[in-house]
């Protein structure tokens, strides 16, 4: 690897020691199988409707997870950001096709995990059983979240959706923001007035 990415490397070595260690050898043949991968803002990742065949892991820039309806409305459900996994982790386990799309918000880089290599990595070292337990989990935590701000009356749900960080919230156009809050831009605009106003 270059020296940029073998910095960028460590980024994501960090990440994962919070939940378990690798060795020397798995953190080798990890760096030695992992790809890279660029994109402009609003290119893509993955359509819907094809086979999730990569994890990936944001270097820069940010996606948005979405699904669209049979009438065509967008549904976005996860926001992702630098040193966070990214990908549509039910096609990607099962490789059957995706019920969602992922989409560039900024120009992006990823680091880029193929689906057999990471099937030959659990094979060969079952501490990446690990890495896939944490991933399913984040999975199931970041859905049961967005499944109980819905819950929520309209205020709330924008409320506590900011507390994810300002500076994070400005770089997703408000458009998306609603959709994740399952409420019009119209009434977003309203709340976030309503909000200020209130202090």
């Amino acid at each position: 690897m270059s020296n940029q990415n073998t910095e960028n490397f460590s980024g994501i070595k960090k990440m994962i020691d919070k939940y378990f260690s690798l060795s020397q050898e798995e953190w080798h043949s990890l760096q030695n199988v992992i790809k890279t991968k660029s994109l402009k803002k609003n290119e893509y990742l993955l359509r819907q409707g094809i086979n999730c065949y990569s994890l990936y892991y944001i270097l820069s820039g940010s996606v948005r997870i979405f699904f669209r309806t049979e009438t065509g409305k967008e549904v976005s459900t996860k926001f992702a950001f630098e040193e966070q996994f990214a990908t549509a982790l039910t096609s990607f386990i099962t490789q059957t096709p995706s019920h969602e799309s992922i989409v560039a918000l900024e120009d992006s880089s990823f680091f880029v995990l193929n689906y057999s290599t990471f099937q030959e990595l659990l094979n060969k070292y079952p501490a990446f059983e690990k890495l896939a337990r944490t991933l399913a989990e984040n999975h199931y935590l970041q859905k049961a979240y967005r499944e109980q701000l819905l819950l929520e009356n309209p205020e709330e749900r924008y409320k506590k959706f900011s507390e994810s960080g300002r500076d994070l919230i400005q770089r997703i156009e408000q458009k998306h923001i609603a959709s994740y809050l399952g409420m019009t831009p119209e009434t977003l605009c309203r709340i976030k007035r309503k909000v200020l106003v209130s202090g």
